[in-house]
């Protein structure tokens, strides 16, 4: 007859999955950071698949808050941070205010209040729309706020 564990084999034996778990978790993390993230963004500049990039960043939450503040004020330079394009792509001008755009809207979607001050200085920008798009954030903001 086989015997039954002691109190302190199991209390050890749980430390040791709490570390695996806390391990795994860690590298989800990591994989997460490498792929997913960039991939999204990446999905972003993609007509075809950016509404579904844009959905599935949303569920990032504050991350996503991060991100697309980040992409209002240096969209290539936070693309290519994020791994979503090479350092050298040439890309410039139109596919970067359409993320800026997106970025706006994510921002009022995720109810991001602390957006503000980066939508205040886009209406300085150059871009009608940008300025136009802003405005309208602030808007929705503003009202999200009032509920509250």
């Amino acid at each position: 007859m086989e015997s039954q564990p002691s109190y302190e084999e199991l209390l050890a034996e749980n430390q040791q999955l709490k570390r695996r778990v806390e391990e795994l978790e860690q590298k989800l993390e990591e994989l997460r950071r490498k792929f997913l993230i960039p991939t999204l963004v990446q999905g972003l500049l993609v007509p075809a698949r950016r509404d579904s990039a844009f959905e599935q960043l949303l569920t990032l939450g504050d991350e996503a808050k991060q991100i697309f503040l980040s992409v209002l004020e240096r969209p290539k330079e936070t693309a290519i941070e994020l791994g979503a394009i090479a350092p050298r792509e040439p890309l410039t001008g139109e596919p970067f205010e359409t993320l800026r755009l997106i970025a706006i809207e994510g921002l009022v979607r995720l109810e991001a209040k602390d957006a503000v001050k980066h939508l205040v200085k886009l209406l300085e920008s150059d871009n009608a729309l940008l300025r136009l798009k802003a405005l309208w954030a602030l808007g929705k903001l503003k009202d999200a706020s009032d509920e509250i």
